[in-house]
């Protein structure tokens, strides 16, 4: 004897393959009845076509973009200050210290904020919000009519790079294997280091071909290419295998 019970329908929102979706098969023959749970097979998409997230190269190369444009700013500036100070004549330089100190007190204090946030609304979509945020303030520093206007725009651009370090060492983190990812977030540091190093080299460059707004509109174009390949990377690939739907991106 054998006796089969059909699968039910899932329920809404539940994911395939969840306890709730399993076969009771019970079974009967010469040694007796028994009772088995089997899981159904998983649904296919819609299209016939699985699909899979972008490589791990590809995630740390915009991940690292990323953290890059954060800490070249907090040190490309340095060089910047003296025509900065000649630009805004009458402001003191205690006030104009501001346009350093401003940046790094800001993306210091809000980098723990900023990872809750990332785990909170997902990883991808709060780096490429930190990306058009620190973009944005980038262009707002370029064109700052005065010192004030300057610190205040620094602000803004500290948040977004504030949103982009940690959400990027979570994008590294999630798409590579646990026995690549020392390998991964070792890059990733590494890009940053040299980032924060390169930044005063950078800007005396920048500010002896133009002034000093050129070290903040270097950034614009950056951003914009990083956000786009973000925003690419993050549609998925024909492949072999596609995330599980609960989890964040």
């Amino acid at each position: 004897m054998q006796t089969e019970l059909k699968p039910r329908a899932p329920r809404a929102g539940a994911t395939t393959g969840s306890p709730d979706d399993r076969v009771a098969v019970v079974t009967g023959g010469a040694t007796g009845i028994g009772l088995t749970t089997v899981r159904p097979a998983a649904a296919e998409p819609s299209g016939g076509t699985i699909r899979r997230g972008p490589s791990p190269r590809t995630v740390l190369a915009v991940a690292a973009l990323g953290g890059a444009v954060a800490y070249i700013d907090a040190t490309i500036v340095n060089i910047a200050f003296p025509d900065i100070a000649r630009s805004f004549p009458g402001t003191s330089i205690l006030t104009l210290s501001w346009v350093l100190n401003a940046y790094n007190i800001v993306f210091a204090a809000f980098l723990m904020a900023a990872a809750g946030i990332a785990d909170r609304f997902g990883r991808r979509r709060v780096f490429v919000f930190g990306l058009q945020l620190f973009t944005a303030g980038s262009l707002l520093c370029a064109i700052a009519p005065s010192a004030g206007a300057l610190i205040a725009f620094r602000v803004v651009q500290a948040l977004g790079a504030a949103f982009l370090v940690p959400s990027g060492l979570a994008l590294v983190l999630h798409a590579f294997p646990p026995a690549h990812r020392r390998h991964g977030v070792a890059l990733l540091s590494a890009v940053g280091a040299a980032a924060a190093g390169f930044g005063p080299s950078l800007g005396g460059v920048l500010v002896t071909a133009a002034n000093w707004r050129l070290v903040f509109l270097v950034n614009v174009p950056i951003g914009v290419a990083a956000a786009l390949l973000a925003r690419w990377s993050s549609g998925a690939a024909p492949g072999t295998a596609r995330r599980s739907p609960t989890s964040r991106c």
